[in-house]
């Protein structure tokens, strides 16, 4: 589900702001509906499917940062995009700029060809764009595990200088619900931005 263009733009301008907290719940709510509504739709056909939803953070170890299943893996085994150096997913159409939900299911689906390695080349613009100095430059490729990406040798994102900022800029905001948030690094990747209509 992507986020609202507008406020990204803003994002971009201003760093984090209570607006796109907001933004944040509602593509997790629609990414969320489309899941139930589709798993309904696979089930009443007779094909076995389970929900994994955007924002079920009761699964979420919070010593590890990690989850059972990662949305971003399930999206580049489908061709939907790669992940950046930002650790997030990053999509031709949409950046950055959006939320995801999974369902996993027996039917047999037409799908994208798998996405193995980073798009992002040389690109550092979200690097650049870190207040925190979180985001190290490292390009992904499938053989990095959950451990490579966030606490390997060669790391995508230094998890404890992203949230101490956002934490503490929240904290500034008054952002304490419906959730916290950054952002900088999803409205400076060019491809966010050509979807929300900078250059």
């Amino acid at each position: 589900m992507a986020l609202n263009p507008a406020i990204i733009r803003r994002v971009g301008l201003n760093g984090p702001t209570r607006e796109y907290s907001y933004d944040k719940v509602r593509a997790n709510s629609l990414a969320n509906y489309l899941c139930e509504f589709g798993t309904k739709l696979l089930t009443d056909r007779g094909y076995k499917a389970v929900p994994l939803l955007a924002d079920d953070h009761k699964k979420v170890d919070k010593q590890t940062v990690s989850a059972p299943f990662q949305h971003k893996t399930a999206a580049t085994r489908a061709g939907l995009g790669w992940i950046g150096k930002s650790a997030l997913l990053v999509t031709e159409e949409y950046g950055s700029a959006l939320r995801l939900s999974t369902i996993l299911t027996d039917a047999v689906l037409e799908c994208g060809t798998p996405i193995e390695i980073s798009k992002c080349g040389e690109c550092q613009e979200c690097t650049n764009a870190c207040p925190a100095k979180a985001i190290n430059g490292t390009l992904w490729d499938i053989a990095k595990s959950k451990e490579d990406i966030l606490k390997g040798r060669n790391h995508l994102i230094n998890l404890t200088n992203c949230s101490r900022y956002y934490s503490k800029t929240n904290e500034m905001l008054g952002i304490v619900a419906p959730a916290r948030v950054c952002g900088i690094c999803i409205a400076a990747c060019p491809k966010t931005k050509r979807y929300i209509g900078e250059k």
